[in-house]
């Protein structure tokens, strides 16, 4: 699932409500998009991934392993 509302609250609760399934919630924000990662969010599915596919993948691959360096990207 592709989350475009650009809300923590809401996004937690779209996470909460799939826990469990087989879906997944994609962040189409770049603004939340740590903070949606480190919430259960599985990736990033936004246009700035056209311009930056090598941050996004990067991000999505290592904030878990490198979170003081992931907090260092101001989208």
């Amino acid at each position: 699932m592709k989350d475009t509302s650009c809300d923590i609250e809401n996004i937690k609760d779209k996470l909460a409500k799939i826990q469990g399934t087989q879906l997944r919630l994609f962040n189409a924000n770049t603004s939340t998009l740590l903070e949606t990662l480190q919430l259960g969010a599985s990736g990033f599915s936004g246009v700035m991934a056209n311009f930056h596919p090598d941050l996004y993948t990067w991000i999505t691959a290592e904030y878990n392993n490198q979170p003081e360096k992931a907090k260092k990207y101001k989208f």
